[in-house]
């Protein structure tokens, strides 16, 4: 796996709930974390199970990987999953899925309503919803001796690496893991974090060999996927 190929995301953390009335429809919106589809439709059912008095539940997620679906659930096509989904995707987030439930008020609100109530009722979900960063690192691990554990440690550190996981015995072993830059800022500027992060790992590695006089080769392990702070 290259570099490249491993993006950081923003998501949520925990289900966030909101409601709202629009001509007496009232619409009770659900944001929930989701790692995969089958976890999305799971929730689905159990929404569909607590409310079965509901005219239409639409919904929408998109995932880590990119992928996405949306759902209408009965209402005029592109009035209710296609505007849920364009408010995940607008506000930059993955492994989110979102559902509206709708309780029919008896006015109807044609097409541009139903645009506007569902896009608002995606965005108030979101709004208090806690937000996680998860960004791409590269790691790299390396065993040391303790004459140079507090240099290469200083070493990482000062160029933008977290020290993780050290484990003390006659050596010592750590973990060295530099994150991308680039969230959210679109495909190229992550591009160009990755290199960036790339050729920071190559001083790095080239840095802790010469210091060692060869004695350590760090190594390289492909791009993981953390949540920061």
């Amino acid at each position: 796996m290259g570099v490249g190929e491993v993006v950081g995301y923003s998501t949520i953390e925990s289900e966030s709930v909101a409601t709202h009335t629009v001509e007496r429809s009232e619409f009770v919106s659900r944001a929930y974390p989701v790692s995969d589809a089958g976890k999305a439709m799971e929730i689905l059912a159990h929404i569909r199970s607590i409310n079965p008095k509901a005219r239409h539940t639409a919904w929408a997620y998109v995932l880590a990987d990119g992928s996405s679906r949306s759902s209408d659930d009965g209402e005029p096509s592109g009035t209710a999953g296609k505007p849920i989904l364009d408010v995940v995707e607008h506000e930059g987030l993955r492994d989110v899925a979102v559902y509206v439930t709708r309780f029919f008020g008896g006015v109807l609100l044609g097409t541009g309503g139903l645009v506007r109530a569902y896009t608002l009722a995606a965005q108030l979900c979101l709004r208090d919803a806690t937000r996680l960063r998860y960004l791409a690192c590269i790691p790299v691990e390396l065993t040391v001796s303790y004459a140079l554990y507090d240099r290469v440690v200083s070493l990482a550190e000062r160029m933008g690496a977290e020290i993780e996981s050290p484990q003390y015995a006659e050596q010592v072993s750590l973990t060295a893991l530099f994150r991308e830059v680039g969230l959210d800022e679109g495909r190229g500027a992550a591009s160009i974090g990755a290199r960036h992060t790339r050729e920071r790992v190559d001083a790095f590695v080239s840095s802790v060999h010469e210091m060692s006089a060869g004695r350590v080769v760090p190594h390289v392990l492909d791009p993981v996927v953390r949540a920061v702070s």
